[in-house]
């Protein structure tokens, strides 16, 4: 057996009934999340049983978001590279609870800015609630992207975290870890 990079190897670590969820993102959030370019997703929940996170590229909320964000793809030459509803990859999450200070020191990880106060705000986040970072490990890009994933009776928008609820969904979370075993092997962080 060929030996793999300390990025392909695998460590299982796991304690309880772990889940693996997929997040939905605008598709251009969830490029730059394949790509490792978006490093850490901020949530106001913990999920302490994930242990795998898909990430799923959901619809566009309005014409204007989806010509913003074509626009952005175009300017980094990669328009037409992720399509909508769709599992486009999946990483080991590695998951902190931001204060001030570690927020503020992390800012080059999710784009969120500096100040937490700040972007609790602007996002129309509850000002008393915690704000944790997924930061994405060992990410894997799909060798193809699973097409036409859309919960059943959902409407998935940015940021929403959903487990499958229908054979259907199952298969396709199933499919999209198998299609990386030819990749090497990931690490799976235990938080």
């Amino acid at each position: 057996m060929p030996p793999f990079s300390p990025w392909f190897k695998i460590i299982h670590v796991i304690k309880m009934k772990r889940k693996t969820y997929a997040i939905s993102l605008r598709p251009d959030e969830a490029l730059f999340a394949a790509i490792g370019h978006l490093k850490t997703i901020l949530l106001d929940e913990y999920y302490e049983d994930m242990y795998l996170l898909i990430i799923h590229a959901c619809g566009y909320e309005s014409p204007l978001e989806k010509k913003e964000a074509e626009t952005k793809l175009k300017s980094c030459g990669m328009l037409g590279q992720v399509q909508e509803h769709s599992l486009i990859a999946f990483a080991a999450p590695l998951i902190t609870e931001y204060d001030n200070s570690s927020f503020r020191l992390d800012a080059q990880k999710h784009f969120g800015g500096t100040n937490l106060m700040a972007f609790k705000t602007e996002n129309d986040w509850d000002l008393e609630s915690d704000v944790f970072g997924y930061e994405l490990i060992g990410t894997r890009r799909l060798l193809k992207p699973i097409l036409g994933v859309q919960p059943l009776g959902e409407d998935m928008t940015h940021g929403d975290i959903w487990e499958p609820d229908t054979p259907f969904e199952q298969l396709c979370f199933d499919r999209a870890i198998a299609s990386s075993e030819s990749q090497g092997e990931l690490v799976v962080i235990d938080n």
